[in-house]
Parts: structure tokens; sequence; C-alpha cells
């Protein structure tokens, strides 16, 4: 089969313009990894803890990732938020049985980030570290 001079020149001009439009199109950058934090009992846990987990437990993230961190809060009669100052990041204030949430790019550089809650700090806070 024989394919005209025109006929190549469109598959050509076509191709190329598929081509710079995929180059030009963002790529999708994988969701970020969600962490659900649970305030409860004053304190902070992992979502689904178990005996050995620890009360305002570390949270370790890889530098340049995009992470959600997710507080839900399960203290009745409570107020909490979660505040990485150094990051410059705080939820809102929630109430029992709200949510509230931070997306974000974990620093390039590795190092360790308090967190807490603003309300309560002297019973909830703990540590974000970065590797």
């Amino acid at each position: 089969m024989k394919i005209s001079v025109r006929t190549s020149a469109a598959l050509v001009f076509l191709t190329l313009t598929i081509l710079l439009v995929m180059a030009a199109s963002p790529q999708d950058e994988p969701k970020p990894r969600q962490i659900v934090i649970v305030a409860k009992e004053m304190a902070f846990f992992f979502e689904n803890r178990t005996e050995q987990d620890s009360v305002n437990p570390t949270i370790i993230v890889r530098a340049g990732e995009r992470i959600t961190l997710i507080l839900r809060n399960e203290d009745p009669g409570m107020r909490h938020d979660l505040v990485i100052a150094d990051l410059g990041l705080r939820t809102r204030v929630t109430s029992y049985g709200e949510t509230a949430t931070l997306t974000f790019r974990v620093p390039g550089d590795p190092g360790a980030y308090a967190y807490l809650c603003s309300l309560h700090p002297a019973m909830m806070t703990g540590e974000l570290v970065v590797e």
C-alpha cells in the first residue's frame, strides 16, 4: 500500500502536535499520602491505634513528598487543632466529630518539627520527622 506525500505530512503533523500537547501538559503528580491523627483523651494518636502505639506519636515523612494530615477530633466536649509552627501550618479548630486537613509538600531537608494542639500544648505535642 502506497501512502501519498500529503497523507504522510498530515500524519507527521498530527504526531508532532500530539507530542507537543503531551509535553506541555502538567504531569499527574501522585496523590498525597494521607496520615490520620486522632485527637482523643487530650492526646494525639494514629488512626486505628494498637496497644503499642504511643501517645503523641512521631510522624515520619520523606523529604519532598506531599502529604495530607487529617486531624479527626474524637474528644467529646473538647476543641483541638494541629499546628506545625516551624512550617507555617495550622488546621482550623475542630469540635467533637469534626475533621480538618493540611496538605503540603514536606521540606527537602531532613529535620524534626514540633506539632501541637495550640489549645492544649502542655499535653498534646509531638514531632514530625523528615527523613
